[in-house]
């Protein structure tokens, strides 16, 4: 759904992958407020008042980041068995790593950079705890809330403002290039900062299936219950829209890619189709008796999902077999099968 906001339309998915990204950096903010009372001397005994600040603001950033998860559906938990692709991104981040330190210039930096030394403290636990809480915001909640907003939200943002139709790992230059510059710009070391930037986002193009490229193919399911508006048949007619539009573009791919695929696999597949499209058509004749029902609707929009989703793993199976990945594929067709 696009909300209007000042003259400018806001689609409602915008917010859980911006609000945690925000959050993270108002904390940035409050804490350089605080370093700037203290150095002139507005704020007495403060010093250290910065290192309890980071177990709060991951803490907070973290709760926001569970509290929106299940609308990140850009991120699928069966993506990490796909061996290949672990094993590239496993590299990408040795690679940022080793030249993150080597491109550690002065000319390449911004401003003084200001350690994190919990050591300064003469308690055990606190040291401890502050140094359990850096390595979790550094390794866990900030790569989540930095990749949902720098190359699941911006990079397609910068595509189309109703971005949820864009498909994710979709390649423009001017989302490329303004996404890995800001992204470069937001850290000390701004030149490493643009390396990792690129090193990202070529991963996210080089890791994303062909189906979730194809235009709304990857999103539409979703953009279709968030562009819903005004009566129930103009929600059904824009919903059947974008639906079938994604249907239609996965179908195309699966089609070209089908004789990749084993016969008893393709049938165990085609039963599985039946099952859902049964369970569409019958979804559409309860919406039909019950037109003003939002329990029949999201039966509705529940059953194309899924037909989205399953469509999604048959064009991720072809794109396996293509590859030869044979473990691959019988991860995918192990998981269709659950």
């Amino acid at each position: 759904m696009l909300l209007c906001s000042g003259g400018v339309a806001i689609n409602r998915e915008t917010y859980p992958r911006v609000i945690p990204f925000a959050l993270f950096i108002a904390f940035i903010g409050i804490e350089e407020i605080i370093r700037f009372f203290t150095e002139t001397g507005l704020l007495q005994n403060s010093g250290n008042l910065s290192y309890f600040l980071y177990p709060i603001k991951t803490i907070a950033t973290g709760i926001v980041l569970l509290y929106f998860w299940p609308r990140y559906d850009e991120i699928h938990p069966r993506d990490y068995l796909n061996f290949s692709q672990t094993v590239l991104s496993v590299f990408a981040g040795l690679l940022v790593f080793s030249l993150w330190i080597l491109m550690g210039w002065d000319w390449a930096t911004f401003g003084t950079l200001r350690g994190y030394d919990p050591t300064i403290f003469p308690d055990g636990v606190t040291r401890i705890t502050l140094i359990g809480f850096r390595l979790a915001g550094a390794s866990l909640v900030v790569p989540v809330m930095e990749e949902i907003f720098w190359r699941s939200f911006l990079v397609r943002y910068l595509i189309a403002h109703d971005f949820m139709k864009v498909g994710i790992g979709q390649f423009t230059w001017l989302s490329f290039s303004v996404t890995v510059i800001l992204f470069g710009l937001e850290h000390h070391f701004w030149l490493s900062g643009i390396m990792a930037g690129s090193v990202y986002t070529l991963l996210l193009y080089r890791t994303t299936p062909a189906g979730d490229r194809a235009p709304a193919a990857g999103q539409a399911a979703n953009a279709a219950s968030a562009d819903l508006v005004s009566s129930v048949e103009t929600e059904l007619q824009l919903a059947d829209q974008h639906y079938q539009k994604a249907i239609a573009g996965l179908e195309q791919v699966w089609k070209e890619g089908q004789g990749t695929v084993d016969p008893q696999t393709a049938a165990v597949l085609q039963k599985n189709m039946g099952i859902i499209d049964q369970a569409v058509r019958e979804s559409r004749e309860a919406l039909r008796a019950q037109p003003t029902s939002e329990a029949a609707q999201e039966t509705l929009f529940e059953a194309l999902r899924r037909k989205v989703d399953l469509l999604k793993d048959m064009v991720a199976l072809v794109n396996e077999m293509r590859k030869g990945n044979q473990a691959g594929a019988a991860q995918i067709v192990s998981g269709i099968e659950r």
